[in-house]
């Protein structure tokens, strides 16, 4: 009886770890390594607006008032 009782336990213990590596194998990943992380290229938005007039002035004395605040 004893035997038996133990053994339930142990399948029980087993089943238990079973079940909760399959759930964690679907929500843990390991973090990338450090070539993985290099070799990825950034991907940033870009928001093409077209070309930029051809008399803007990105001057300081032209965007600010004589005082050049």
């Amino acid at each position: 009886m004893e035997m038996l009782r133990e053994e339930l336990r142990s399948m029980a213990h087993q089943a238990a770890r079973e079940a909760l590596e399959e759930i964690t194998r679907g929500v843990v990943t390991p973090p990338p390594t450090a070539d993985e992380v290099r070799s990825q290229p950034l991907n940033f938005p870009v928001d093409d607006v077209g070309p930029w007039p051809p008399d803007l002035s990105l001057r300081r004395e032209d965007m600010y008032d004589v005082d050049g605040r």
